[in-house]
């Protein structure tokens, strides 16, 4: 099993934002089967148990496993543990706006919306950059609760979220403004179950870090209040996309006011939130690590037994564009076609230890190529189809002078949709031939 550890900023003084965010990390990388520990200090106990509940171990900063991927998530992370971090594995940084040092990463991820490439002008050639709400890191139990929102038209449950640290005159200015019982007001904290509170909320007031992403994903139409300076770009960057409201502290009841009396903006606004946050971009961001732990070697004839069985699996029959099965005269010869063919990319698929967990094929058009992907029967389920894609296609990019991979996906095939969502992939368009109707996903370099 490969092992993710996560060393993340906790305590006195500072919010629940960063373990919140490793959190949805942990769990997509734990329901892949694999294993994971945290390393901190002060880690307050209900987050604690959180991570407990996920099968993560917890250890001191000072005790900092080796793992085959570290993220580090902090703004005041010793120089000296981020040195060893990079000796102990692969390291994700995760970063807001150039905040923190990521000289050392293999991987950056600023999750924020807005984020451009701007702040890493100096990175180290082969440095990934993982950039905006696509890869916005939504909890488990949050993605879960993603559904289309229905919005009143005159709301009255109001939430208050600030963080797990706001500042004290602030959340006393929002206290005293809604004393008057406007609304049925709900406090959240930094601790509390967020999921309750937010599917039953008709509007907040909140402050601009990662529950400003959430509330999006969820559809709560939302005054965001920059109680850090940190927060700024995302507030300026989600009222800019339409997905929310930004207001001082003092202004903030009498913007959410005038958001109750607008059910028109506040359907538009939950429309670009939950366009904005889809909530799968923590899937899409193990899948980038995952991807990294795989092998891809080119197929020989030698494979032509496993790819004819391969390729006959009912599941990957039903799902093909042509489901009749595959004869094995006419695929010995599709073989050693695809062997020979200079503009057919045909690779199977290993893991660190070499064994066989499918296989991925380019058919190669000038500067566009066709994907096709399949996993064993065993491999299903494990989120490993979109680590494979992303593999394939990075190196696929790294070889080939080609732009753009498409991929076609019969409608009804919600597992290859969502396979090719998670490795970065978009809907482009719908088409059909002879044989099918099919939807195409494409993912440009």
């Amino acid at each position: 099993m490969a092992h993710l550890v996560i060393v993340a900023g906790s305590g006195p003084g500072v919010g629940a934002g960063h373990l919140a965010r490793c959190l949805a990390l942990v769990q997509a990388w734990v329901d892949g089967g694999d294993t994971a520990t945290l390393a901190a200090v002060d880690v307050p106990a209900d987050w604690a148990q959180r991570y407990a509940a996920e099968g993560a171990a917890l250890v001191p900063v000072s005790d900092m496993p080796a793992g085959d991927w570290i993220v580090l998530d902090g703004y005041a992370l010793d120089p000296a543990l981020r040195a060893r971090a990079t000796a102990s594995g692969r390291v994700l940084v995760i970063d807001d706006h150039g905040l923190v040092d990521s000289a050392s990463a293999d991987v950056v991820l600023d999750h924020n919306p807005g984020a451009t490439s701007a702040p890493y002008p100096g990175r180290r050639a082969g440095v990934d950059l993982l950039l905006g709400s696509r890869y916005a890191l939504i909890r488990r139990e949050l993605r879960a609760a993603i559904a289309p929102r229905a919005v009143p038209e005159i709301p009255t449950k109001l939430l208050v979220t600030l963080g797990g640290a706001p500042p004290a005159h602030v959340v006393g200015t929002l206290r005293a403004a809604l004393a008057d019982g406007a609304f049925s007001v709900e406090w959240l904290t930094g601790g509390d179950d967020v999921v309750g509170p937010m599917t039953r909320a008709e509007v907040a007031i909140s402050g601009a870090g990662v529950t400003a992403s959430e509330l999006c994903a969820l559809g709560v139409p939302a005054v965001l209040v920059v109680v850090a300076d940190n927060q700024r770009p995302i507030a300026d960057a989600l009222a800019g996309c339409g997905a929310a409201v930004v207001a001082l502290p003092d202004d903030a009841v009498e913007a959410v006011v005038r958001l109750a009396a607008d059910a028109s903006a506040r359907r538009a606004m939950v429309a670009a939130g939950q366009s904005l946050v889809d909530g799968r971009g923590a899937l899409r961001v193990v899948a980038r690590l995952r991807a990294d732990l795989l092998r891809l070697r080119p197929a020989t004839e030698d494979d032509t037994r496993r790819l004819f069985e391969w390729v006959n699996d009912p599941v990957v029959r039903e799902t093909s564009l042509s489901r009749a099965p595959v004869q094995w005269d006419v695929h010995v010869a599709w073989v050693r076609r695809r062997l020979d063919d200079p503009d057919t990319r045909l690779w199977i698929v290993e893991d660190g230890a070499g064994s066989a967990l499918g296989q991925v094929r380019f058919d190669l058009h000038g500067d566009t190529a066709e994907i096709s992907i399949g996993l064993t029967a065993a491999q299903r389920g494990r989120g490993l189809g979109p680590a494979a894609i992303d593999a394939a296609v990075r190196r696929l990019f790294a070889e080939t002078e080609v732009a753009r991979v498409d991929a076609r996906i019969r409608p009804e095939n919600r597992a290859s949709i969502t396979a090719f969502g998670d490795a970065a992939f978009a809907f482009a368009g719908e088409g059909s031939d002879e044989q099918a109707t099919w939807l195409r996903y494409a993912r440009a370099r």
